[in-house]
């Protein structure tokens, strides 16, 4: 009667993060959530291992592990993500009225004076967008994020933002989007009413 023949040792990893919570992928392919324990390795082979988690720096390593048993304990780097400049205070002690030389000026000047029309933002970087920015292209800063403070933008998802102007005034303008690492930016945007607009990885900066 023929033996069973013997099996081969294999590694068992045990990964664990601060904070936990974190994805681990190894060799690219996605193992599960920290606290995990990934089983079945060829010991003696080099592995790419990864750590992700939004807000905090991804972890990334080259390593082999030898049969049996293997414990790492990572701890993640927050990312600081910077604030957003706010809207510019005016100087009190002005008194000099400089009045706008052209209609265009009066209605950048006056924004709210009719309804603006809206755009939809389709997010298809494959990351969660947390900062949404539309400028006239002749303007030289990109002004405050459009999202609302506890508002983010899911891979695959959608929002319709109200323009900062009316389109008989603007029509031409640069968006950008950002992720936890990394901005996407269309430049000269000719958009209409109820454009839609997709963010993709190409639109990567």
């Amino acid at each position: 009667m023929n033996s069973k023949p013997p099996s081969l040792p294999t590694a068992i990893l045990t990964v664990n993060t601060i904070p936990e919570g974190a994805s681990v992928y190894i060799d690219d392919i996605y193992k599960g959530i920290t606290p995990c324990t990934i089983d079945g390795l060829i010991p003696a082979v080099r592995r790419k291992i990864e750590i992700k988690k939004d807000l905090y720096a991804t972890y990334e390593e080259y390593k082999t592990y030898e049969a049996g048993n293997n414990n790492i304990t990572i701890t993640l780097e927050k990312i600081e993500i910077e604030p957003t400049p706010g809207p510019i205070e005016p100087d009190n002690q002005l008194n000099t009225i400089i009045a706008p030389n052209n209609d265009t000026e009066l209605a950048r000047a006056n924004p709210v004076i009719t309804t603006n029309p809206s755009i939809t933002i389709v997010n298809n970087t494959g990351y969660t967008i947390y900062y949404i920015y539309i400028s006239d292209t002749n303007s030289r800063n990109w002004g405050d994020d459009r999202l609302a403070s506890d508002q983010t933008l899911s891979n695959g998802r959608s929002v319709s933002l109200e323009l900062p102007y009316p389109l008989d005034v603007v029509n031409d303008y640069d968006l950008r989007v950002k992720d936890i690492s990394d901005t996407y930016t269309k430049m000269n945007v000719r958009v209409s009413a109820n454009s839609r607009i997709e963010f993709t990885e190409s639109d990567m900066n």
